[in-house]
């Protein structure tokens, strides 16, 4: 081969090449990105990590997904996210995560499932941590919702039935969307078991 060819043939660029985290990314990863999207704001970014009944779940139940990505980054006062653990099972998986920001610090476990070979964050209602009901109320009172409020005070209560602050919380939100005493009396009467001790706390 000719001098000139053999030198053309080197300095011919070299085939895209996936990066190792793009070829090795697992749940864990998917979470950790998410959190810093959402942190930065980049919310349609943060929301194709999502499966998409998970995104109608939110809306649904949270009002937006942006208001979703805030409470979860505390208005986007993240300062730095750690994977705890990864717990894998086929095509669902649970992650640990650690996560500081500018005036704490929570930890909670995020859902995944796996679709089209990728890992999509699920949303689960029961699995989010209590600090993360309180963030959504205190948007939501912000936003003037203030029976939404009501009803994320009450989620957080559920996972915190001894936090005086929230119950404090729940009590004055039901007053100001004019709720009576007898009225929350009635719907504590409606829960049973576990949910039933925890109203009870509004009660006493």
């Amino acid at each position: 081969m000719p001098f000139w060819m053999a030198l053309a043939v080197l300095a011919a660029p070299l085939p895209a090449r996936a990066s190792a985290v793009e070829q090795k990314a697992g749940p864990g990863d998917a979470v950790k990105q998410f959190y810093e999207s959402a942190n930065r704001g980049a919310y349609a970014e943060a929301r194709k990590l999502f499966a998409q009944d998970s995104v109608r779940g939110i809306e649904r139940v949270v009002g937006s997904f942006r208001a979703y990505c805030d409470s979860k980054t505390m208005s986007r006062t993240m300062s730095r996210i750690e994977i705890v653990r990864e717990d894998v099972r086929g095509n669902e998986a649970d992650v640990r995560v650690r996560v500081t920001f500018t005036d704490g610090l929570t930890i909670g476990t995020e859902s995944l499932v796996r679709e089209n070979e990728s890992w999509k964050l699920s949303w689960m209602p029961r699995k989010q941590s209590d600090s993360h009901w309180r963030e959504l109320a205190r948007l939501a009172e912000t936003q003037g919702h203030r029976a939404d409020a009501w009803i994320f005070y009450r989620m957080a209560a559920a996972l915190a039935p001894q936090d005086d602050a929230v119950v404090a919380n729940i009590r004055r939100m039901w007053s100001e969307i004019g709720g009576s005493e007898a009225g929350l009396r009635a719907l504590a009467a409606l829960e049973d078991g576990t949910r039933a001790g925890k109203c009870d706390e509004l009660t006493r």
